[in-house]
């Protein structure tokens, strides 16, 4: 199996409407695939020939962009084959790109302006297994249409998946 893809058990939804995800919502196009799996939100086609992986962190992306130098040993520490992290504007969106692979598999790793006090991380990996910057440009609308809704109900999104077996080991 290729390094770090999970086996998802959600059926895909097909959409062309407004996805809530984190605190924000993204309008994904209806010739796209998503999901919600694992705190990331997965989009590809319905092929399956790529995919993305969506992450929102809070931070600053001026930050990341004054910080990017570090960006290679960071990844590097983590266990991924990373280049030199690039500024590139593709589909009118600025990203911070690196080409990463880990156990064969190659993918982008990308960084790009949510708004001032977050910003989103994409993996982007397709079928043939090549660095496909395509894939930025088409996942750009959507990465674009990002919208903070702030609602405080997503201040509690943390404890969705509350795991107890720790306190339950200490019950017995």
């Amino acid at each position: 199996t290729s390094g770090g893809s999970s086996n998802v058990t959600q059926t895909s939804s097909k959409s062309n409407y407004k996805v809530s995800f984190k605190g924000f919502t993204f309008e994904i196009p209806d010739n796209m695939v998503y999901e919600e799996d694992n705190g990331v939100l997965l989009i590809g086609d319905e092929e399956g020939t790529w995919a993305t992986q969506l992450e929102l962190e809070q931070g600053s992306f001026a930050q990341l962009k004054a910080n990017k130098g570090q960006l290679q040993a960071l990844m590097t520490q983590n266990g991924y084959t990373s280049s030199i992290a690039s500024e590139k504007t593709l589909g009118g969106v600025e990203f911070i790109t690196m080409e990463i692979s880990a156990s064969g598999q190659k993918a982008i790793a990308a960084l790009a302006k949510a708004n001032s006090m977050y910003f989103i991380g994409v993996t982007a990996m397709n079928q043939d297994n090549e660095f496909d910057y395509k894939l930025l440009e088409t996942i750009a609308p959507v990465i674009s249409s990002a919208q903070y809704t702030g609602s405080t109900t997503n201040n509690m999104n943390g404890f969705t998946n509350f795991n107890m077996d720790g306190i339950s080991d200490l019950a017995k």
